[in-house]
């Protein structure tokens, strides 16, 4: 009877745990020239929320940082010098030099403007590692951005993208992302 009780106990030891999964802000919301991380990062949500149910004995998180890139050193600026010249000549004849810049520049920029404070991610991390009761999803950026992301996919479709067509980035867009092909 001692050896199936410390067995049992061993099996639960075995089958308990949790699963952390990071994602970002950015699953839920579209951003142009982000379409590729947003679907990725949104694949990673929906697994997460299907391993969540199918595997409800262990406790599935899921942190959704906002931007803290420029803290987090995991990408790093670039030029778009050093973009174009990775372009084969087929790419090149394709896309627009000038438009380049400028999206280079924009995400640069927002590259920059991320959070600084890394310190939320990590205490999300803490806590759901150590937490008895963690949360499922923990929303990391500061209040406003948390807010905004929050909100942003029960927009209307024509209000959310109102947001991109007041940049100045997306006014551009239609007349410099391909070469004209009248020529």
């Amino acid at each position: 009877m001692k050896n199936s009780h410390n067995s049992q106990h061993s099996l639960h030891l075995c089958i308990s745990g949790r699963m952390v999964f990071v994602s970002s802000i950015l699953a839920f919301v579209y951003v142009p020239n982000l379409g590729v991380y947003s679907v990725t990062k949104r694949a990673v949500e929906a697994f997460a929320d299907c391993l969540r149910v199918e595997l409800a004995t262990f406790g599935v998180c899921i942190i959704e940082p906002g931007n803290f890139g420029s803290v987090t050193k995991v990408l790093r600026e670039k030029a778009a010098e050093e973009i174009w010249n990775q372009f084969s000549d087929e790419h090149k004849k394709m896309f627009n030099q000038e438009y380049l810049h400028i999206v280079t520049d924009y995400v640069n920029t927002q590259f920059r403007a991320g959070n600084k404070n890394i310190h939320l991610v990590i205490d999300a991390m803490v806590d759901v590692l150590v937490s008895p009761t963690p949360n499922t999803r923990y929303l990391v950026d500061n209040r406003m951005n948390k807010i905004f992301f929050f909100m942003f996919p029960y927009l209307l479709t024509c209000v959310a993208d109102s947001f991109f067509a007041c940049s100045g980035i997306y006014r551009k867009r239609k007349t410099m992302l391909f070469f004209d092909q009248v020529q």
